[in-house]
Parts: structure tokens; C-alpha cells; sequence
């Protein structure tokens, strides 16, 4: 397993983070000369030499050669590289070099991190455990060591990769020295820990009441975050998540209740835990109620107008609540209806339009005809009387309607006003269908079936039941009065024997709804319902019994029986 440094740091912050600004002088190290692995003499640039010969291989008692003229002066190099001395074989009429290196090429280090970074401002940005390590890399005498400083502390060798676990600020300098002691210039790295999360902001534009939303609004997501944001993500309803990249829509959601959660993730994968807002789509706009009062007076046969006949206009609205309502007269121009308006200043027909506004602006409109030749119109705000009934099998048992697949749902609606329009159902929470006659349910298990009546002026009146559907029949069991003593063998079929006064015993059960009847033919004879024991079977043969059981709904399981009788004791 790879060993990490880990670095903490105790900083109180009481408004962004600490600037250390520390700094320190690397150590100093000896300038060498070295053999490396590979047999090559490798000298630091700094340094000074004389050429000695020796006799032996280890250059034990070796002689100083020097220039004529300057007999005490040290060799001195300029230039880094592979260099080499020469001397002139006469055996072999050619040159013997002796080669050596000198290096003044100091390392060169550089940081990674596995880890997600921003860098702004020469600033590295990193998250929580924020981890960096160093590699160096060295032309002639080879990296010996790489050290590193945190916040101006002594230098350290550098031996695993460093792990910054402290929210704070962080300036490490750091480099590498070779094998002949060149040493590299200090690098310096400023690095930010940063724990913080995202902080997202949930805008909603358009028609809003509290948190009631018209299907015309938007909702926008804006986040910020210490590093820069680098997605937001979103869902509707536990769906899978989206980035989210403009305003969303909510005009395609249901009426209804919504929610959405999102968060934010910043540019070094801070996340935000996730938020959320339920909210309630209002597609629905307010009812108006129009009434004509005071129209009209009749006493003794003979018809009065009372010259004050007022308009009255009301609405109702499903959720976000009434927010103004509006009239016109004869088409004039639309006013903000405020209480009723007498409408003794017009005669003949009366054309009287009306609108109103919910409180997320959903719009409805009602229109109204007066005229002498035409009642005042009746308003009918009774909704339909509804129910349902099953024709044909049926149960109820432990607070459960049973039924099976051949039974029928049938749907009552009833309205002594403005009459009876449609019924629309659901089952479970499958497609909405309009009822037009009794219905079957043939998928076995739990339903529930949600349904509407409306009358003709769109009066809404809903109910819901739930069922089983069973279409599973009794689980057969047979027993005989003794038991089989040995086998019968007839054209590759084993058949156990009995003897001639052996009784068969039958019985049911049934999960749901409980067995009902039991009825055998034996022998392809005429089926007969089981009271008692069968007995009296045919001797010397195999006897083969069919077997029927029906539960309390009418629903059959079958099982066929085939035994052999002896014709003896």
C-alpha cells in the first residue's frame, strides 16, 4: 500500500483564508564527484580536478600530471556534457580516449495531484484530502532526493505523497538535488483547501402563488461557489438526474403535486447536499358563476320587470384561489367586476361576457345571453350522484371485494339537473377511458379504479374502490382409505393397486375466496358432485377419475386420478 504524508493544519478563519507568505533557505549540499551504476565518472561542474597516473588499478601511489607552465593549477569546466582525455597509442597509430561527464544541470521537479484542481490566479484549488505528489527528473548524474517545505517549516525529504486534510492555505516550495549536489532552484506552489460546498439558489419566474406554479413558469437554478460552479443537477419526480443548462419548463408536468431536488458540484467536486421544493401545477382556472337577480316579477298572471335587474358573477377556483374577475356588456370594453352591476340601462338582448383570474393567472371565461324572449338561465352547480355495482360473480370477504375475470364493473352516474354527460375511469394508474358499458378486469390481483361522472355544465363529481381479482381456482387433494401395496404396469405406466372396497377421498382449498363444490366422473361416466366418499370402482382394470372444483367465484381447477382395482382381497 503507498504511504501518504498527511498535513494539518489548526487555523481559526474568520473571513476567507490565512496568508502565510513563510519562507525559508533550502539546506546547502556538497559538490561531488561520483561513479554512477554504469561505470561513468560524473563530475560537478564546480568542481576543480588534477590528472594523476598510477600503475595500479585503484590509483594508489598515482603522480600528478601538470602543464609545464602552470604546474599547480586545477582543471576547470565550462560546459556541461560528456567530455574526454586523449592520449596517441603508438602500437596502435591511433587516439585512447577516457571519457567522463561533468554535469552543472540541476533537476527539474513538477507537482500532479490525482485529484481534482483549479488553478486561478497562480492559486491551485484543491478539496477535501487534497493530495499532490512530486516527480524530478535529472539529465546526467541522476535525482538523488526531492524536498519540500509547508508554510515556511523546514525542509523535508520527500518520501510519499502529501495529503492536505485542513481547510486553509498552503505555500509549498519545493526541489530536487542530483547526485553531484546540483541543486535546483526553489519552485513554490500556493494552494487553497477548500471544504465548502455550492449554494444553489431555486429562482422561479412567471406566475407563482406561495408554492402553487401556472404551467406558463419557469424555474431557474443559479449557484455559486469559491472555485466556480462546474454543473448543476437536477430531478422531477425521482427521475434521473439532468444537468441543468437553461430554465425549466414546467408546463409539461400534470396537475398536481411536484417535487425537485438539485444540487450543485463546484470545479474541484465539492457537492452541495441536495435540496428540494414541492410544488402544486395549477392548470385548472377559476369557475364563473353568472346569475341574473331581480330580473323578473309576476303577480296576477301578468309579467313585471322590476327595473333592477343585477348581474352577479362569482368564481371558485381549485387551489392557487380567486384573484379578479372581469365583465363586458354588450361588448364594451372589459371592467374589474367589484359587486353586482344593475342592468336597467339595457334592453332587448344582453350579451355579458365574464372572465377571472386564479391567482397564477390561469383564465377562464363564461358567456351569458338575457333577452325578454328567454328565462333567467338556471345555474346548476350540483354535481352528479355516482356508484358502481358488479354483475355477475362476487365476494366480500375480510374488507375485500372479490371478484373474478368474467364479472363486470358497471359505472351508475345520475344528475337531476342539467343531465348526466359522460363517466371517465382509471384502473390503477393506467390510461383515463370513457365508461360506455359494463367492464371485465382479466389481470389477477388488487385494482383500484378511480372514476368521474360529469354532468353538462362540467360538474364533477369522484369516487374510488378497490377489488381482487381472482382467477386462481381450488387447490385439489385426494386420499385413498388404504394404502397402495404393490404396482400395476400397463404400456410403460405405473398405476398403484388397491383392493375392491378401497374409497377415495377428495377435498379443496382456496386461498381467497374458499372452495365451494367438488364434482368426479369416473371412467368418462356422467360427472357427479361429491357429497361422500367415491367407492365401488371397477375391479381388474385402471380406474381413471376426473376431477373439478370450483371456488365461491365460480373459478375451476381440474386434476385427473388413475388407479388400479384388483378383483380380489
Amino acid at each position: 500500500m503507498r504511504q501518504r504524508v498527511k498535513i494539518y493544519i489548526a487555523v481559526l478563519l474568520f473571513s476567507g483564508f490565512c496568508l502565510h507568505g513563510f519562507a525559508i533557505e533550502p539546506p546547502v549540499f556538497e559538490k561531488k564527484i561520483i561513479r554512477d551504476s554504469l561505470d561513468n565518472l560524473i563530475i560537478n561542474i564546480e568542481k576543480t580536478g588534477f590528472l594523476h597516473i598510477s600503475d595500479n588499478p585503484e590509483g594508489k601511489r598515482g603522480v600528478k600530471l601538470h602543464q609545464e607552465e602552470t604546474p599547480d593549477r586545477p582543471m576547470k569546466f565550462k560546459n556541461s556534457g560528456k567530455h574526454s582525455f586523449t592520449y596517441y597509442n603508438q602500437r596502435l597509430k591511433k587516439d585512447i580516449p577516457f571519457y567522463f561527464i561533468v554535469d552543472g544541470v540541476a533537476p527539474k521537479t513538477a507537482w500532479k495531484s490525482e485529484l481534482p484542481a483549479f488553478i486561478r490566479d497562480d492559486t491551485i484549488y484543491g478539496g477535501e484530502n487534497f493530495e499532490i505528489s512530486f516527480s524530478s527528473q535529472d539529465e546526467y548524474s541522476g535525482v538523488k532526493n526531492i524536498y519540500y517545505s509547508v508554510n515556511g517549516l523546514e525542509y523535508q525529504k520527500y518520501k510519499a505523497p502529501l495529503i492536505l486534510e485542513s481547510e486553509d492555505y498552503y505555500e509549498i516550495a519545493f526541489f530536487a538535488v542530483d547526485n553531484v549536489g546540483n541543486i535546483e532552484k526553489s519552485n513554490k506552489i500556493n494552494i487553497i483547501v477548500d471544504h465548502a460546498s455550492p449554494e444553489t439558489q431555486l429562482v422561479i419566474i412567471g406566475d407563482q402563488h406561495e408554492n402553487v406554479l401556472s404551467p406558463r413558469t419557469e424555474i431557474k437554478l443559479e449557484a455559486s461557489a469559491r472555485t466556480g460552479v462546474k454543473d448543476i443537477f437536477y430531478s422531477i419526480n425521482d427521475q434521473p438526474a439532468k444537468a441543468y443548462s437553461q430554465k425549466i419548463s414546467v408546463s409539461h408536468l400534470s396537475e398536481g403535486y411536484h417535487t425537485i431536488t438539485y444540487f450543485a458540484i463546484d470545479k474541484i467536486k465539492n457537492k452541495e447536499q441536495e435540496k428540494s421544493f414541492r410544488f402544486f401545477i395549477d392548470k385548472t382556472p377559476p369557475i364563473i358563476i353568472q346569475e341574473i337577480t331581480g330580473n323578473r316579477f309576476v303577480a296576477g298572471g301578468k309579467e313585471y320587470s322590476s327595473g333592477r335587474s343585477q348581474l352577479r358573477v362569482t368564481a371558485v377556483d381549485n387551489k392557487a384561489g380567486v384573484k379578479e374577475i372581469y365583465y363586458s356588456i354588450n361588448d364594451e370594453q372589459y371592467e374589474l367586476y367589484k359587486r353586482p352591476v344593475f342592468l336597467s340601462g339595457h334592453s332587448g338582448e344582453v350579451n355579458i361576457r365574464t372572465y377571472a383570474l386564479d391567482k397564477v393567472n390561469n383564465k377562464s371565461e363564461g358567456r351569458t345571453y338575457f333577452s325578454e324572449e328567454t328565462h333567467i338561465p338556471y345555474i346548476d352547480l350540483n354535481a352528479p350522484e355516482i356508484d358502481f355495482k358488479i354483475e355477475g360473480p362476487q365476494m366480500f370477504l375480510r374488507n375485500t371485494l372479490f371478484i373474478n375475470d368474467k364479472s363486470k364493473i358497471n359505472l351508475i352516474g345520475v344528475d337531476r339537473e342539467s343531465g348526466l354527460n359522460r363517466i371517465v375511469y382509471r384502473i390503477n394508474q393506467g390510461e383515463e377511458r370513457i365508461f360506455e358499458e359494463p367492464f371485465s378486469i382479466k389481470k389477477p390481483g388488487h385494482h383500484n379504479i378511480n372514476y368521474t361522472a360529469f354532468d353538462n355544465v362540467d360538474n364533477a363529481n369522484n369516487d374510488n374502490f378497490s377489488l381482487y381479482v381472482d382467477v386462481q381456482g381450488p387447490e385439489i387433494n385426494h386420499n385413498f382409505s388404504i394404502i397402495s401395496y404393490d404396482e400395476y404396469v400397463k404400456a410403460g405406466n405405473n398405476y398403484e393397486i388397491y383392493p375392491p372396497h378401497v374409497k377415495l377421498y377428495l377435498s379443496a382449498v382456496d386461498e381467497k375466496t374458499g372452495a365451494n363444490e367438488i364434482f368426479y366422473s369416473i371412467n368418462e361416466q356422467p360427472e357427479q358432485l361429491y357429497t361422500k366418499p367415491v367407492k365401488k370402482f371397477e375391479a381388474g382394470q385402471v380406474n381413471n377419475i376426473s376431477i373439478r372444483a370450483t371456488d365461491m367465484l365460480g373459478n375451476e381447477s381440474f386434476e385427473e386420478v388413475s388407479f388400479y382395482v384388483t378383483d380380489s382381497h
